[in-house]
């Protein structure tokens, strides 16, 4: 039986989600992501879907079949109007309910019911055009094409075809109804329809001529709450008195089926919200230029890699001034940890960023920044960046980069990922050197793979699992920086003399200005 467009059996959604924003988010500016992606999305519980990462390859392999159709031409528009409909009367049954039970004037009476009525067809309507449009667009994905099919299976149930043939009933009866409003001061009259003229149709007459042409649209958008709720409320009254067949017929419905939702598509229309906001959110980036891919998954021991890949938040925050460069990276065979180094400002941290997110975003089923990516699931996400020194403890910064890098190496195991950024960056130079190879003897030791941006050039040749990237200035002589991540040895001497000669301070320019 189908169950979830997130999951595919109940087996394989966790017990339970993550609630809170985890710790890595801000450190990757993923907050800065999902934030703008839920934004116009607030009425949803969406929060829970982006912190909470799936390390089940089946729910991603999942997940990934479902946005790929979602992205195929026609699709999405039209799958999101359906969930939109669905989710609004979902929303909205709970009001009717209440208001059905009530005992107040304005409670459980006949406009109450027609809104029910409202509610029913747009919601049965809404169902039967997503498996009308499933087979016609020939949606194939386990999570689309099978509710598509659990539609049709529900609706030939026993429970349903009586609620689906009293609702068309209903329907039907006042679709025929005609009567006769006479308004004359303040007072209104009905009367049953007796093959009067129509007025409308000579009034329409009548001011056709006015019509000629191109025209200005006076017509002003009423709020949806009507204003004289009373003399609505009395004039279905009115009508009940002359229809009682036809209202009690809508009574009996609202009895019988007072709780018309069912589970697995109310489910559906609001889970479905969270692909439509992620595509939403992307959608101006690929417009401007950027590709997007659904990464292959990695077995242990497989090579991991990105090709094309950038750093998200900052893509969506420059959308008006350009898009950011893109970059790459692998590891392979004994490899497992790349160690950045290079000119500030050069790019390293918004690189080391980039990976972080695409790792995270991939274990969600969403598609990731990049044209082409292999990655495997990871257990734990660690990262480390700078803080703010907190003056209140007195242990200075050195001591609170160990302290917060201890617990993370202690919970770390071989299916970890870590991001590193200018750690040590408090002390000597030495210090900060002995201290980052202990540490990376024992992230080696737990197996985990790691980026890490470090100032540290000796760090780059720690060992054979060690990958050197370098972050790249162009060779025009200006040092003037690319903000591309290459594999390459680190040089941090060759900047070091840029800058000596910049501000003349190399050893030929002062033993130049000594001569003289």
């Amino acid at each position: 039986m189908y169950y979830s467009c997130l999951f595919p059996d109940k087996s394989k959604e966790p017990e339970s989600f993550v609630s809170v924003m985890p710790d890595h988010f801000s450190d990757l500016n993923l907050d800065q992501i999902t934030d703008a992606a839920m934004a116009d999305y607030e009425k949803y519980d969406l929060a829970r879907h982006y912190y909470t990462a799936i390390h089940d390859t089946d729910v991603i392999s999942y997940r990934q079949e479902a946005m790929k159709e979602l992205e195929k031409p026609g699709v999405l528009d039209a799958v999101k109007p359906v969930c939109e409909i669905l989710a609004a009367v979902s929303r909205l049954q709970p009001k009717l309910e209440s208001s059905l039970n009530g005992e107040g004037p304005m409670e459980n009476n006949a406009m109450t019911k027609g809104q029910y009525l409202n509610a029913v067809i747009k919601y049965i309507v809404a169902l039967q055009d997503y498996a009308d449009r499933a087979d016609a667009l020939g949606l194939s994905s386990k999570a689309l094409k099978g509710f598509a099919d659990y539609v049709k299976e529900l609706f030939e149930t026993p429970g349903w075809k009586a609620f689906l043939e009293h609702a068309a009933r209903v329907r039907a009866s006042f679709d025929a109804l005609n009567y006769c409003m006479l308004v004359k001061d303040s007072k209104i009259r009905l009367r049953k329809y007796e093959e009067q003229e129509d007025e409308s149709e000579y009034i329409r007459e009548l001011f056709s001529k006015f019509a000629a042409g191109e025209t200005k649209d006076y017509r002003q958008k009423l709020n949806e709450n009507a204003i004289a709720y009373h003399v609505e409320s009395g004039i279905l009254e009115l009508l009940v008195k002359m229809y009682p067949d036809e209202f009690k017929d809508l009574t009996d419905l609202t009895k019988h089926f007072p709780h018309f939702l069912d589970g697995v598509c109310e489910r559906f229309a609001l889970e479905m919200q969270f692909y439509f906001s992620f595509l939403d959110y992307i959608a101006p980036i690929r417009l401007a230029g950027r590709n997007f891919c659904y990464p292959v998954i990695a077995a242990q021991g497989d090579r991991i890699e990105a090709v094309d890949s950038f750093d998200l938040a900052l893509a969506h925050s420059r959308l008006s001034t350009g898009m950011p460069v893109v970059n790459g990276f692998y590891l392979e065979g004994k490899e497992r940890v790349i160690v950045v180094t290079g000119p500030n400002q050069g790019g390293k941290t918004t690189f080391a960023r980039s990976i972080g997110q695409m790792l995270h975003l991939f274990m969600t089923g969403l598609c990731v920044p990049g044209t082409r990516a292999q990655l495997p699931p990871v257990s734990h996400i660690f990262t480390h960046f700078e803080k703010e020194e907190n003056v209140e403890n007195g242990a200075g910064k050195l001591m609170d980069d160990l302290e917060r890098i201890k617990p993370m190496l202690d919970a770390a195991d071989r299916d970890s990922f870590f991001i590193v950024n200018e750690i040590f960056a408090s002390t000597t130079l030495d210090d900060a050197t002995a201290i980052s190879r202990q540490v990376m003897q024992r992230l080696l030791d737990t197996g985990a793979r790691a980026i890490w941006v470090t100032f540290i050039d000796e760090m780059a040749e720690y060992g054979p699992e060690i990958v050197s990237m370098m972050s790249m200035v162009d060779d025009s002589g200006t040092e003037k920086r690319t903000f591309r991540i290459e594999r390459k040895s680190a040089d941090g001497l060759a900047h070091a003399m840029y800058i000596a000669k910049k501000h003349a301070l190399t050893y030929e320019q002062l033993m130049g200005r000594l001569r003289v």
